[in-house]
């Protein structure tokens, strides 16, 4: 487990996180792109405080993308928020098929002003992901006007568990669950 300040700190401790690792944020900005390949828990400076019905504290944000690229594994992001080109893409670069067994909780995060699609997996029915919870998270300004963006882009999953989220402001749908396999849980 690591407490990290820096982007370069989150970085290094994702690249170095072997599985089932928690890091923990301080508050500050995280400005670098991290790729997970490892069971992993990020925790922001406010994980566990819903952002809809409690009062957050000095935030741990994210403007970079995270981006989840292995198969079989859990990721959790809590008490993070995400601005600008802040994102978080299961990515499919195609050499695999993911598996039912790769599941992302994202829980009392903050979305504002997103420049693309805020949380999407692999745009194609052929790659199912296993389970993927959205709770308690506030999304606000998504995509630009006009535009296709989604505040959740959810293709190709087994489950979905999504409960008490606010969404406003997005550019084309607040959620897309195209290729749905299994039960959707709101």
């Amino acid at each position: 487990n690591a407490t990290v300040a820096t982007g370069e700190q989150l970085k290094t401790a994702v690249e170095n996180a072997v599985g089932n690792t928690t890091i923990v944020l301080e508050p500050g900005t995280y400005d670098k792109d991290i790729t997970i390949r490892n069971s992993i828990t990020i925790q922001g400076a406010n994980a566990g405080v819903n952002p809809n019905t409690e009062t957050r504290g000095a935030e741990s944000i994210i403007t970079g993308k995270v981006t989840i690229d292995k198969q079989d594994i859990d990721v959790v992001l809590d008490g993070l928020k995400f601005t600008g080109n802040g994102s978080v893409s299961i990515l499919n670069n195609g050499t695999y098929e993911y598996s039912k067994d790769t599941t992302l909780t994202m829980r009392n995060c903050v979305a504002e002003s997103i420049t693309g699609t805020f949380v999407s997996t692999p745009g194609n029915a052929q790659y199912k992901l296993g389970e993927i919870t959205i709770e308690n998270n506030r999304v606000i300004g998504v995509g630009t006007e006009g535009g296709s963006q989604s505040a959740f882009n959810l293709w190709g999953v087994v489950g979905h568990k999504i409960t008490g989220n606010y969404v406003e402001d997005v550019a084309f749908n607040a959620f897309n669950l195209d290729a749905t396999y299994g039960d959707v849980l709101f």
